[in-house]
């Protein structure tokens, strides 16, 4: 059996967040060194870094950015899920298409509440 150093000696990095960023939020990295919740809808709120895997605080965040994580609900095995341009730190099974969203893949659902995390490149339309 193989396990990461990074995992158990660190476990996920701690940023600051605003309070409204919620455990499974897709956050992107900003200026400040902090995270906030990815938008699909706008170049300033992508690229997606990771999704939160705790708040050990109301204002800081522990994101993951590899393995699995859960939270969500309805999602479809199999499916492949993007980040969404209605929903700030959420995740859609469609991915944008209008001019100016930005596309970028997030994970594979493996259940109907869980996803494993696979970051594409995102692509401004």
């Amino acid at each position: 059996m193989t396990t990461s150093w990074a995992r158990v000696a660190h476990g996920p990095p701690t940023f600051s967040c605003p309070a409204n960023v919620s455990v499974g939020d897709a956050v992107y990295l900003t200026a400040g060194g902090g995270v906030d919740r990815a938008r699909a809808d706008s170049a300033a709120t992508m690229s997606v870094f990771g999704f939160v895997a705790s708040k050990p605080t109301t204002t800081t965040c522990s994101v993951t950015s590899v393995g699995s994580v859960g939270n969500f609900s309805l999602l479809t095995p199999g499916s492949v899920y993007f980040v969404s341009t209605t929903i700030t730190g959420g995740i859609t099974g469609t991915a944008p298409s209008a001019v100016g969203h930005v596309v970028q893949q997030v994970g594979i659902a493996t259940s109907s509440s869980s996803i494993v995390i696979q970051l594409g490149s995102p692509i401004k339309l």
